[in-house]
């Protein structure tokens, strides 16, 4: 299905269906506060310090980014303002030891997009993104338990990992619940 940039988001309801141990690794969180932080702007569910692989809990996390994405773009609906922080993502992971190692490792837009599901499990514990060669052009990436909005801000990461390989991909998704779903890339 085309995605539906404009839908809205119930956030308690999201939130609400997160686990509450479920975490990401503090370099997010950090890189989102900075954003903001860049623009002048305070995010009222940012802490003034985060650890770049300390636990932060998603029910915290998640918040925030509704919050910077309307902040910091508040001309466009929440979930195009998801997707181009999910852009800034990958510039967050790039800046520490392990990012660094991990974006010498990008050889095409299939070993980028595997990379993106190794650092996902990563830091995202549970998380998990499985990516598939479906044609010379396409590829379907199987999404589950991803709490950070895998039809939106998860699309920007994609997009801006396949810039990799100077790639302008195409994004279609079908959802299995909030969650959970297959991006089919194409380009």
């Amino acid at each position: 299905m085309e995605l539906d940039w404009k839908a809205p988001i119930d956030l308690d309801a999201f939130v609400a269906g997160i686990p509450p141990a479920a975490v990401v690794k503090g370099v997010f969180p950090s890189a989102v506060a900075e954003a903001a932080r860049r623009k002048g702007k305070e995010l009222k569910h940012a802490r003034e310090r985060y650890h770049s692989f300390g636990d932060v809990p998603l029910r915290e996390y998640v918040p925030m980014l509704v919050e910077c994405a309307s902040t910091l773009y508040p001309e466009l609906p929440v979930r195009e303002g998801l997707r181009k922080l999910g852009r800034g993502s990958i510039d967050a992971i790039a800046r520490s030891t392990f990012g660094r190692i991990l974006m010498t490792s990008l050889l095409d837009v299939t070993t980028s997009l595997a990379a993106v599901g190794k650092a996902v499990a990563i830091t995202t514990p549970g998380a998990r993104i499985a990516v598939s060669v479906v044609g010379p052009r396409r590829v379907v990436i199987e999404m589950s338990h991803i709490y950070t909005f895998f039809d939106s801000h998860h699309i920007g990461i994609l997009e801006k990992v396949t810039t990799v390989a100077n790639i302008h991909v195409h994004a279609r998704v079908s959802a299995r619940g909030l969650y959970d779903g297959e991006v089919e890339l194409v380009w």
